[in-house]
């Protein structure tokens, strides 16, 4: 069924199908309830990304760190 009444589609909805990326999932749930779980998931993969990011950014910053340290190394071999 396609509809935009929400309030009607509550009352009457107690299975979602969602199609996302050519896969069916099927959710037996009310449609606020699908709402709400799709926001937790949202949330969730949202949390997982900045945890990925803070750790790219850690990587990042002790390579830099560790290049400057092998240039300072270098330098000082080139001075003797």
């Amino acid at each position: 069924m396609v509809s935009h009444d929400e309030d009607f589609l509550e009352k009457i909805v107690n299975t979602v199908f969602e199609l996302n990326d050519g896969k069916v999932t099927r959710y037996n749930m009310k449609l606020s309830e699908y709402f709400n779980e799709k926001e937790w998931e949202y949330q969730r993969g949202l949390s997982e990304y900045q945890r990925n990011m803070d750790r790219k950014n850690e990587i990042n910053e002790t390579l830099n760190n560790l290049a400057r340290i092998n240039d300072k190394h270098e330098n000082n071999l080139n001075e003797r």
